[in-house]
């Protein structure tokens, strides 16, 4: 028998969970109740010739993980009664995005914003970008020769930065573009308002050395 917090007569709910027992606190789903995990929709059921008036879940259950081992546990003073996602301030809104190769502009906080609000889904804020003034002159020269096929280009040289234990890889590549591993949190800056784009160390090239073109590979 399962109290529910409504102050109303406790549910009868058959459980078979390994973790079952007698004063447990866990998340009960009353029937009517999506449970994405399983894709139904609860109703009143019988198990093994008992009735069943709802279910009680354990996390894979609401894709919250992926443990399935048990029903849920919550701690004992948890709130018997109040909504779990309140409780676990799991109730904000999600939007589920699926970009097409022209929507590039989607592929930062900033664009999806402005798409958002387009949609009349929220106020649009754009404070702007500041920008940021270079200390020193740049030592890499960028000649875009192609207009059509590279319309625009940024480049930014940051010094001081200690890369990872990437020694090994290193050494067996020395002249090849990479991503560094410990920069990923500066490219995650770029995320707001430019599409993302990895950092690459710094390269051992001759002057006036040119970058081959790859052509694009074909995809299925």
């Amino acid at each position: 028998m399962v109290d529910t917090g409504d102050g109303a007569a406790p549910v009868q709910v058959v459980c078979g969970a390994p973790n079952a027992r007698a004063g447990l606190v866990s998340v009960f789903s009353a029937p009517g109740t999506y449970i994405p995990g399983k894709n139904i929709t609860l109703g009143v059921g019988t198990i093994r010739g008992v009735e069943s008036r709802g279910m009680l879940c354990s996390a894979a259950e609401l894709q919250i993980s992926e443990d399935h081992d048990g029903i849920m546990e919550l701690p004992a003073d948890a709130p018997i009664g109040k909504g779990y996602a309140e409780w676990a301030s799991l109730g904000d809104a999600l939007f589920e995005i699926n970009l097409t190769p022209n929507r590039q502009d989607c592929t930062g906080v900033h664009g999806i914003a402005r798409d958002l609000a387009a949609a009349d889904m929220g106020k649009f804020k754009d404070p702007g970008i500041k920008p940021v003034k270079g200390e020193y002159p740049c030592p890499v020269k960028v000649t875009v020769e192609d207009e059509t096929l590279c319309p625009g280009f940024a480049l930014r040289l940051v010094r001081g930065v200690k890369n990872g234990p990437v020694a090994a890889m290193a050494a067996a590549a020395p002249d090849l573009d990479r991503p560094a591993p410990d920069q990923r949190t500066g490219r995650h800056h770029e995320f707001h308002d430019l599409r993302p784009r990895p950092p690459l160390a710094r390269v051992r090239r001759q002057e006036g050395e040119r970058q081959p073109h790859r052509p694009p590979r074909p995809r299925r």
